[in-house]
């Protein structure tokens, strides 16, 4: 791979309806047959996702919640939701071990509440009715939801998850469930949105 790049060879932004391919900086073209043939010759000044240059294109991961789907880029997988309600985008989840779904996915809460092992798999990145499908990212940029009221992040920061699928600023103990790392310094109030890095926190562990 080249110097220069962003993720892992080639992504895929979706962004409401708009479908933006970022693939590795030093690759001369992207060509799908019969469709699209993209090239550049500046990897910074001419590449745009949102319109926003590569340069910055962090904070084109963040949305405004509440939100369906939310801003993304990464890994995705997809699970069931097998609660009776719906899972909102920018929900952490987990499995659900109170169903025989081996694809079963609830929102996370705090390790002391959950009745099994329950690791934390990732964000919902569009809300997911009872029954349907649920789209998890497990790694890379998005915005998870702030359980806080009035409280200040800071940009590295660790990410520990709280209750309902939301985010808590604080110490991290020895029984935190992790979810990634704050990309942000900034004050939120309760439910405002968080661009976080997410590292698919596994169990207690953050790798």
């Amino acid at each position: 791979m080249g110097e220069n790049y962003v993720g892992e060879r080639t992504y895929i932004l979706l962004t409401g309806n708009s479908i933006n391919l970022t693939a590795e900086l030093n690759t001369p073209a992207i060509n799908i047959t019969n469709s699209i043939n993209w090239a550049y010759t500046s990897p910074t000044a001419s590449l745009n996702v949102c319109q926003i240059p590569l340069l910055n294109i962090t904070s084109s991961y963040k949305s405004v919640l509440p939100t369906s789907p939310i801003n993304h880029t990464g890994s995705i997988f997809t699970f069931v939701n097998t609660t009776a309600s719906t899972i909102t985008a920018s929900t952490i989840v987990g499995f659900d071990d109170l169903n025989t779904n081996v694809n079963g996915v609830k929102p996370y809460s705090n390790p002391g509440s959950e009745t099994g092992n329950c690791c934390v798999l990732g964000v919902c990145i569009q809300d997911s009715t009872a029954g349907n499908s649920c789209f998890v990212l497990s790694r890379g940029f998005t915005t998870c939801r702030n359980q806080n009221t009035t409280v200040s992040w800071t940009k590295g920061q660790v990410v520990k998850c709280g209750l309902n699928g939301e985010v808590i600023s604080g110490a991290v103990s020895s029984n935190d469930a992790l979810i990634g790392y704050a990309m942000e310094t900034t004050t939120l109030n309760v439910g405002d949105g968080l661009l976080v890095w997410i590292n698919k926190g596994m169990g207690y562990e953050m790798f």
